[in-house]
């Protein structure tokens, strides 16, 4: 599982402001004026659930799987032509045990190379990912 490389996305924009946008599966969302998101969103959406995807995908090939995986993402736009806006994405990874942890630090490094986003994005993606451990609570 990956961020989708061949994906196609059709928006048709109103005279007010508000798109809707499908994509090549035929799924719909709003977007401007009056819609469900606004572009920064989607921007945000796209860096964290790049990063997500490119997470899980490495993961999955080396065998260490996450309990569970959360993000939050925001951009930060001083709104000036030329801007130095940024793209935040704030990771938790719940990890089963501290062996676990040590081949998650590995898998999140690969993943923000792998991420199509955060490369596109470059110095402007902010990726900061907190990993930790569950205690085990089973008897021994």
């Amino acid at each position: 599982m990956n961020c989708d490389r061949g994906s196609t996305v059709e928006l048709v924009w109103d005279a007010g402001g508000r798109c809707t946008a499908r994509s090549s599966s035929g799924a719909s969302l709003t977007i401007g004026n009056g819609g469900d998101f606004s572009p920064s969103d989607l921007l945000a959406l796209a860096a964290a659930s790049c990063l997500m995807t490119s997470f899980i995908a490495e993961a999955t090939a080396t065998g260490v799987m996450p309990l569970s995986y959360l993000s939050t993402a925001s951009v930060a736009d001083d709104g000036a032509p030329r801007s130095s806006a940024r793209v935040h994405v704030h990771a938790y990874v719940l990890a089963a045990s501290d062996a676990d942890r040590i081949g998650l630090a590995a898998v999140v490094d690969a993943a923000k190379h792998r991420s199509p986003v955060a490369c596109l994005l470059g110095d402007r993606a902010d990726l900061t990912i907190e990993l930790n451990v569950i205690n085990d609570a089973r008897p021994s």
